[in-house]
């Protein structure tokens, strides 16, 4: 129950992470082209 929660929570984080890390390199990217 607990490494199974544990993996869950970690999954959840990256999750967020790469959503976060997706929006800001799209943010850069307009940015960058000047749109």
């Amino acid at each position: 129950g607990y490494a199974f929660a544990a993996t869950g929570y970690v999954g959840a984080i990256l999750s967020f992470i790469g959503v976060f890390v997706f929006a800001a390199s799209l943010s850069l990217d307009r940015r960058g082209r000047g749109a």
